[in-house]
């Protein structure tokens, strides 16, 4: 084979791991560069790829003289993927780092000069995973900071290939497997038109070219001449030095005003103080989502990623922010040191590190100083004014403390992790009734009503205990606006409309204390719904997701009700999305929507997946619901709904939806008073529910025509004077 420079035997070496190869996608890939390369370069260009990965080698041939002019070539493009950079592999050892030395040997050089007076490498990595640390560190310490054409094709919790068909809309890099070919392709025209126009004609490697005989003559002279040139550089050094500062390093591109604090790593000899560090974290968050302009990623989201080895600019733009903070606890008896970095998330660098050595009666002066210091950091860097809010010690009790981040860490995980929740937090206020942390926490934790954990008397009486307290805690007034609507597990529309005023007032207030509080914004969406308006519940869904995306309920309920709003393929999305992230309750949800596009099997599938993952409270034979909801068997199906006596586990309205589904309209209007009933018959697609007597009468009796005067209307009704409607 030739290659357009002579002296070369290619011009383009595919190198990759056998792995990524099968399924075809290194073949495809090359096809479609050779394809797009016809269309970009005038002259045509040799590739060498080989979908035997070793080239009939075994690990003890020679493989310097076996591969010696395959890897004399003018470009090299590694595929880069989770098992690329490994110094064990065949690719990596053999095939990248002897095409390197050769070409930092050879005449040309390893980087080449554009006709813009910048340089490229002559080395092109293509990039189909994100790459671990320990990669990128690897690949960096050969070729400084990573540059690379992308084909990752990325959602939450998704690291694969971007294929030919995948959407550019489902992938949140927004590329297109075209164009990222197409980019490749100009990226070998940029360098191949640079050598070109540097009129090399010739190549040698430097072990090719002569070697100069010296004689004593010529090595005495060397000697001096040495000499000389060494007291010259040592004079200019001096005058250098005395005469010129350097200029300081630019930035490589300006900082935004936004960051996440990672889980801090537990490194206590027994490594059982997990809940400790990640309760240092949060406080560490709840300090920097109270200053203004600075836009903190959610806590979710940031804990998405604990225990995980994955480089930080990836973190970065999974979590959408220029700076990361992270660092470690380690606490031995009564000593504590907490160490913490700040580093930049779009290059990686360290831009800020400290250790701060307490007793661990002062842990929170310690938390308050690693706070302080990263402020005065973030100052500096961001330009952020202001000065930070003087914080109130949470308790006296430092067992109190302990429990309460023990009971947060269980509620965290939700399901029946919420009942030990409970029960250390009601410990903890034991110890320290006046610690309102611990109270709204204990609200919260009672607050989770869908699995049948929740207790709607002590949600409110905590709630209440935390806010007389201390009436800055944003979390306990968004328990009370989420309650307020309730009668224990269900929502009840007399009650949202009597106390619409209340439950409006109390969420807006937990936002306004935190903008950055997703929970509050999810459940503020969910009431929005209830009151049939979908969107300011979309809005506050969508901002919910935006501040926690990794927040499996956040995207699932969105998706949820994207779906019922009409935006069927977005909905059905995320839904799937989330339930793939760890959303349970998402599967029956899933299910309806299968059903209602008659997708039997699949309808029946999630159905039957939501029974074993779900606690629920009555058993049904879903095979029969399917079969009466496929036949519009009225009667069966009203059989079915009249078994289930405990509704535990069973989305809110799900007998109204079945009912329509076979047709059953006096069935939909008895079950409207049911959680997300109502919104059934304001969904744009479910016009004969509206145009029933029954529904017209519930709305007019419930009074949410008055509210609707004063909040806003659903997008398919209007009022009619000051106490009528109509609605499409």
């Amino acid at each position: 084979m030739a290659s357009f420079l002579s002296g070369f035997e290619y011009d383009i070496f595919i190198s990759y791991r056998h792995n990524d190869n099968r399924t075809g996608w290194v073949r495809h890939f090359v096809e479609q560069l050779q394809v797009e390369l016809a269309t970009t370069v005038k002259e045509p260009l040799t590739i060498y790829f080989d979908e035997n990965p070793h080239d009939g080698l075994l690990e003890t041939d020679i493989v310097h003289d076996s591969l010696k002019d395959k890897l004399r070539c003018v470009i090299f493009i590694p595929i880069l993927s989770q098992t690329y950079c490994d110094p064990r592999s065949f690719a990596w050892h053999h095939e990248f780092l002897v095409f390197k030395q050769g070409a930092d040997a050879d005449e040309i050089g390893l980087k080449v000069k554009q006709a813009n007076g910048n340089f490229t490498s002559r080395i092109l990595p293509v990039r189909i995973h994100n790459l671990d640390a320990d990669d990128q560190r690897l690949l960096e310490a050969e070729l400084g900071p990573l540059r690379a054409v992308d084909f990752i094709f990325k959602t939450p919790g998704v690291n694969r290939p971007l294929a030919i068909d995948d959407n550019r809309a489902d992938n949140l890099n927004k590329t297109v497997y075209n164009d990222q070919v197409n980019k490749v392709a100009n990226c070998i025209k940029e360098i191949v038109a640079s050598l070109k126009r540097g009129n090399v004609t010739a190549v040698k490697s430097k072990a090719d070219f002569p070697v100069e005989k010296h004689t004593a003559t010529s090595q005495r002279l060397a000697w001096i001449g040495g000499i000389t040139i060494s007291l010259l550089i040592a004079l200019f050094a001096i005058y250098y030095f005395a005469n010129f500062r350097p200029e300081p390093e630019p930035e490589s591109e300006p900082l935004e005003r936004s960051i996440a604090v990672l889980p801090f790593d537990d490194l206590s000899q027994n490594k059982d103080q997990g809940y400790f560090s990640d309760g240092i974290s949060e406080e560490i968050i709840n300090a920097l989502v109270k200053i203004e302009g600075l836009k903190v990623s959610g806590r979710t989201s940031s804990f998405q990623f604990k225990g995980k080895n994955m480089d930080l600019k990836e973190i970065g733009d999974k979590l959408g922010v220029s700076l990361i903070l992270e660092g470690s606890v380690r606490k031995s008896g009564d000593q504590l040191r907490i160490t913490a970095q700040l580093i930049n998330a779009k290059n990686g660098y360290h831009l800020w590190s400290k250790i701060y050595d307490h007793e661990l009666k002062d842990i929170f002066k310690a938390q308050d100083d690693v706070t302080k210091g990263i402020f005065t950091e973030l100052q500096e860097r961001l330009g952020i004014s202001g000065t930070m809010a003087t914080k109130k010690q949470p308790t006296h009790s430092l067992e109190a403390y302990d429990l309460y981040w023990k009971g947060h860490q269980q509620f965290l995980l939700k399901g029946e992790h919420v009942v030990q929740a409970q029960e250390l937090l009601r410990e903890a206020v034991r110890l320290d009734p006046e610690f309102a942390m611990a109270h709204a926490g204990l609200a919260e934790a009672y607050a989770v009503y869908d699995l049948g954990f929740g207790n709607l008397d002590e949600a409110i009486l905590s709630a209440n205990k935390a806010l007389a307290l201390d009436s800055t805690i944003s979390s306990a007034y968004a328990v009370l606006a989420w309650s307020a609507g309730r009668s224990q597990n269900y929502v009840e529309i007399d009650r949202l409309v009597e106390r619409a005023d209340f439950i409006q007032d109390n969420f807006e207030r937990a936002i306004k204390l935190d903008p950055q509080n997703s929970t509050a914004r999810l459940w503020y969406g969910i009431i929005k719904i209830n009151y049939g308006l979908f969107q300011p519940a979309l809005e506050q869904l969508r901002l919910a997701v935006e501040i926690d995306p990794l927040v499996p309920v956040n995207l699932g309920v969105l998706g949820y009700m994207e779906y019922l709003y009409g935006q069927d393929s977005i909905g059905f999305l995320h839904l799937n999305e989330a339930i793939k992230m760890g959303w349970k309750a998402g599967n029956q949800r899933l299910a309806l929507y299968y059903l209602e596009h008659e997708a039997w099997e699949k309808a029946e599938f999630y159905f039957d997946q939501n029974a074993k993952v779900v606690k629920m409270g009555s058993q049904v034979d879903y095979h029969h619901l399917i079969t009466a909801v496929r036949k519009k068997d009225v009667a069966g199906l009203r059989k079915i709904l009249s078994s289930i006596h405990d509704r535990r586990g069973f989305i809110p309205a799900i007998t109204s939806k079945l009912s329509y589904l076979v047709g059953d309209m006096d069935g939909v209007i008895s079950y409207l008073d049911v959680t997300e009933a109502l919104l059934d018959g304001l969904r744009p697609n479910r016009s004969e529910i509206r145009k029933l007597p029954g529904f017209r009468k519930f709305v007019k009796e419930k009074g949410l025509v008055g509210y609707w005067n004063k909040y806003g209307w659903p997008d398919v009704c209007s009022a009619v004077g000051d106490d009528d409607f109509k609605c499409d």
